[in-house]
């Protein structure tokens, strides 16, 4: 699959997103993204907020969709677009959510506005009101994948079996399968999101070889190993 150009939008039409505060606060370096370029445009056609070069391959665009189109003052639209390009665009594609939280997790990965704090580290800065409202609980994603290093189940059960799998074994023999359960779920390590993606990928790749079972048989020497049942609540 080749796509050259991806455009992902949010449409506030509700006032939790100010754009005369974003373009201050852009303007005063109030946020931390990975694009070191950014432009804010103020015309008779509205303001627009621009992280991003024209070139990268990620950019993110926020701007006055109402006044865009030029209606009246009381009309509230702003418009949060992300703009992706060729292996970028792509990467979203395969992000296995809904396309709402997909959107957060990205925009979050790649811009950030922050309130100043004691910290002298920025990046740790906390962020504004408006944008934990707009990103809501999301978890940071990224679009970027270096050249044959994708992250799939594949790779996390050699990961687990080859290098992790002495570990496990002497730990199930030492204290049994239930706690040795017990103790992955009360495990004080924060999870990783690129684990659920590994699940829900997993989940989704599943359901799809039963539909495929129900509407083709078995296709393949691993269909022919296992037995779905997938009967409609229609017929059943």
């Amino acid at each position: 699959m080749k796509i050259t150009r991806l455009d992902v939008a949010f449409d506030d039409h509700t006032g939790l997103l100010n754009i005369r505060q974003i373009v201050n606060d852009t303007q005063c370096g109030m946020y931390i993204s990975k694009s070191d370029y950014w432009e804010t445009v103020l015309s008779s056609k509205g303001s627009t907020v621009q992280i991003g070069s024209p070139q990268s391959k990620v950019l993110i665009r926020i701007y006055d969709k109402a006044a865009e189109r030029g209606y009246s003052s009381d009309v509230h639209w702003v418009r949060v677009e992300i703009q992706l390009r060729d292996d970028r665009a792509v990467q979203f594609t395969k992000i296995p959510l809904p396309i709402g939280q997909a959107f957060a997790g990205v925009l979050l990965n790649y811009l950030r506005y922050i309130e100043p704090a004691e910290d002298a580290n920025k990046w740790r800065w906390p962020m504004t009101n408006y944008w934990a409202a707009l990103v809501g609980a999301a978890e940071r994603i990224s679009v970027y994948q270096a050249p044959g290093m994708e992250y799939n189940e594949e790779r996390c059960k050699r990961y687990v079996v080859n290098q992790a799998g002495n570990a496990i074994d002497a730990c199930i023999k030492m204290y049994g399968i239930e706690e040795f359960e017990s103790m992955i779920e009360k495990r004080e390590t924060m999870k990783n999101p690129k684990y659920d993606l590994v699940i829900q990928r997993h989940k989704f790749d599943a359901l799809a070889n039963r539909v495929d079972f129900y509407f083709n048989g078995k296709s393949n020497a691993q269909q022919e190993d296992e037995v779905f049942y997938f009967i409609p609540p229609a017929i059943s």
